[in-house]
């Protein structure tokens, strides 16, 4: 069946295209509010499938804990670990349409195994099993493109979700992602033609403006499109790097209440107990964590969740060798970090070695700012080539004899009683709300220091010059201050774009090149 688009659906004078926008994000001007008015009928779906609140609560089961689409983060043992510790639903890492579907047309074996770079389809274990809750993001500009990547996943998940929110360089460069938001036009456009055409549920994750009235008129938009979930990222496009600042939950509030499909809000997750806080002061139905998560997988976990899971993982439970109230909800570095390793290891599935070193950077950060010679092993450390009649397990032999080592060197802490207390002094860049001692061998959440001005303006002005040393990548794109260019393959390069816990590290052989978030540097919203 041909594909359907706005012209079955509405003359020629109310159509997309006839809608007053600029074809390209315009930058420092905005254009007019466009109201729903200006925009065609949405037209009925192609095939029957569920919507709104039918989709989210029969085919979502009421998800309420989301873990964010991140480049090299959100990949398949990530979301198979953070789903065994609390997450509902997860996103994939975000996906280049354009790059995926030139290599699905390409002609050699290697354009084949691009495309499974993307999203693998042949193995079956993505969006499959324990997979299942899964939702594919995808970004570009062209409503065709997108189209047939799109259709392309739609068998392996439940939803595919459209970027709206990634905000650097090599988004704007390819004109996605929070560089759309000035042609309204187009997105709907986009998201319309997937509601219409695809087997499955079209959703979108944005982030907001500077207004409330243009904020909540942008989300309306969508909605009207067709997208039957609409996640709100509560910073502007200009909030990255170091202006990352403080989401607003006021606008993921205002947008909740304007809209009749589901809601989730993103952004200011850095404690289990700030899910609950999101929640209650934006209304929204699910909350989805990116920096969060990444620092600790088991942020999402419950007080019954913890009591269930070994003690080894949380020894300061109160039934743990070394009970303590404050620090019980925590779990221990190198648990989390080889019980990552495990999944990497059970996966079918190609994990890229730059997500797992960046995923054991990032879960390690806190320890290594006392062991910082075990930053050279984990930097070295390498994804084995498994022989035939190998053990799986080689595969993450030099991680695990890395954390074998930093295992060691904190268990020889945890008796020290040295650490029982926070040392003297305090954070000056940690805001007074959110000083809290927590060890150095447990998860916990990373605040970034600002860098000192003017500094941080002339390391923002580098832009693509500049290969980022800070960053972790997420959907909606918030990586560090610099920008890297497209791979020579087509793809683009994960150190530069983030899904909305959007961030991704970068590390040269030997060190972490990481640390920054946008959860990472908010104050606590009161």
């Amino acid at each position: 069946m041909p594909s359907r688009t706005n012209d079955d659906v509405a003359s020629s004078s109310s159509s997309s295209s006839s809608v007053a926008g600029p074809s390209k994000a315009s930058g420092s001007t905005l254009p007019p509010i466009l109201p729903l008015s200006a925009f065609p009928n949405p037209g009925t779906p192609i095939h029957e499938k569920p919507s709104g609140y039918t989709f989210y609560k029969e085919v979502l089961n009421s998800s309420k804990y989301i873990v964010a689409p991140m480049v090299s983060a959100s990949e398949l043992p990530w979301r198979t670990l953070s789903r065994r510790y609390g997450a509902d639903l997860c996103y994939s890492p975000m996906i280049n349409c354009r790059s995926l579907v030139d290599s699905l047309h390409g002609k050699s074996k290697n354009s084949r195994a691009k495309a499974l770079e993307w999203f693998d389809v042949d193995l079956g274990e993505e969006g499959s099993g324990e997979d299942k809750m899964l939702v594919v993001q995808l970004a570009g500009s062209d409503p065709k493109i997108i189209l047939e990547a799109a259709e392309h996943v739609q068998d392996h998940c439940l939803a595919v979700d459209l970027n709206l929110g990634c905000p650097q360089h090599i988004a704007k460069r390819g004109h996605y992602g929070s560089y759309l938001q000035e042609d309204w036009p187009l997105i709907f456009n986009i998201i319309n033609t997937l509601h219409l055409n695809l087997r499955i549920p079209v959703t979108a994750k944005m982030r907001v403006f500077d207004d409330v009235e243009r904020t909540v008129a942008y989300a309306k938009m969508l909605q009207h499109a067709g997208a039957q979930i609409v996640t709100v990222h509560g910073r502007t496009r200009e909030q990255k790097g170091h202006k990352t600042g403080v989401a607003d939950w006021e606008k993921i509030r205002a947008v909740k209440q304007a809209l009749d499909v589901p809601v989730f809000a993103n952004g200011n997750i850095l404690y289990g107990e700030d899910l609950q806080s999101a929640l209650d002061k934006t209304g929204a139905d699910g909350v989805m964590s990116a920096e969060g998560n990444l620092y600790n997988p088991t942020i999402f976990s419950t007080s019954d969740l913890r009591e269930k899971l070994p003690t080894h993982l949380f020894p300061h439970r109160t039934d743990g060798p070394e009970p303590n109230p404050e620090w019980a909800p925590f779990p221990y570095i190198p648990a989390i970090a080889h019980a990552y390793l495990d999944e990497v290891v059970q996966c079918k599935t190609r994990t890229e070695p730059g997500a797992v070193k960046g995923h054991i950077f990032k879960i390690c950060r806190p320890a290594l700012e006392r062991h910082t010679d075990i930053r050279a092993n984990i930097g070295k450390a390498k994804l084995l080539h498994l022989e035939e009649g190998q053990d799986r397990g080689v595969v993450v032999k030099e991680y695990r004899e890395a954390m074998d080592l930093l295992d060691e060197r904190l268990m020889v802490d945890r008796k020290d009683s040295t650490f029982s207390s926070a040392p003297t002094g305090t954070s000056k860049h940690i805001p007074p709300s959110e000083q809290r001692y927590l060890p150095h061998w447990l998860c916990q959440p990373y605040f970034r220091p600002p860098l000192a001005e003017p500094a941080a303006e002339a390391k923002q002005a580098k832009g693509v010059k500049e290969v980022g040393a800070t960053g972790a990548a997420s959907g909606d794109g918030t990586a560090g201050a610099g920008a890297v260019p497209v791979k020579s393959n087509g793809m683009v390069d994960p150190a530069d774009v983030q899904t909305e816990g959007e961030k991704r590290v970068m590390m040269d052989e030997n060190e972490e090149a990481d640390q920054g978030g946008n959860d990472a540097k908010r104050i606590r919203v009161r």
